[in-house]
């Protein structure tokens, strides 16, 4: 099976719910393929094993259905946060904003998350930012909260960067105007009281 191409140089291989895997990203660059995140779909992993291109992973965050695929997938190297390489044990730990090049620009950007610590965004061509699920609120005794510091300091970091356009995980619409996301971040933060650390969102 093939990826669905979403640009010239971005393809994917979408989330599924058995078994649970994140959307694959793969994007091109002159000799190397970029990989966001590994996923958990068997045939994700068998078509990037099947690529002959060098193969940088990006993983953005430590959960299963994005990482699962890793124990099968060939790879040059891998870039992870923090919380990620204490649960892989594996991986070039990212703590700070780091480039690389290849034909395209690639950047690899820490970001604060109240739903998995340690998270990782991608930029490409200061155009597309991928977030993973970091934008996505945590379950707190059975309600989906976030962190309100958290969720600032993530405001703060996407909105300085030249990204215009953010590709979610587990989202059917793929491509999400940057000011859309940041206008629903910030309605969400725009909520908090002082009397709690979390804002309840349901």
């Amino acid at each position: 099976m093939e990826p669905s191409k979403l640009t010239e140089r971005i393809s994917y291989f979408s989330q599924v719910e058995d078994p649970l895997s994140a959307d694959v990203f793969i994007i091109r660059g002159d000799k190397r393929l970029f990989v966001y995140d590994a996923g958990n779909r068997p045939d994700a992993a068998l078509w990037l094993n099947a690529q002959d291109d060098l193969k940088t992973v990006v993983i953005s965050h430590f959960h299963k259905d994005h990482t699962a695929n890793l124990s099968s997938l060939k790879y040059d190297e891998l870039y992870v946060g923090s919380y990620t390489l204490k649960a892989l044990g594996k991986g070039t730990k990212v703590d700070s904003h780091m480039t690389i090049t290849d034909g395209i620009k690639a950047d690899i950007i820490p970001v604060p998350s109240g739903h998995a610590k340690g998270s990782l965004l991608l930029m490409i061509d200061d155009e597309y930012l991928f977030t993973g699920d970091a934008t996505y609120s945590m379950l707190k005794d059975g309600r989906r909260v976030h962190n309100a510091q958290l969720l600032k300091d993530q405001i703060d970091i996407i909105s300085a960067l030249p990204a215009d356009k953010i590709i979610l995980s587990h989202d059917l619409g793929k491509i999400r105007k940057k000011a859309v996301v940041l206008r629903l971040l910030k309605t969400i933060y725009s909520k908090r009281t002082p009397d709690s650390p979390y804002i309840y969102v349901d």
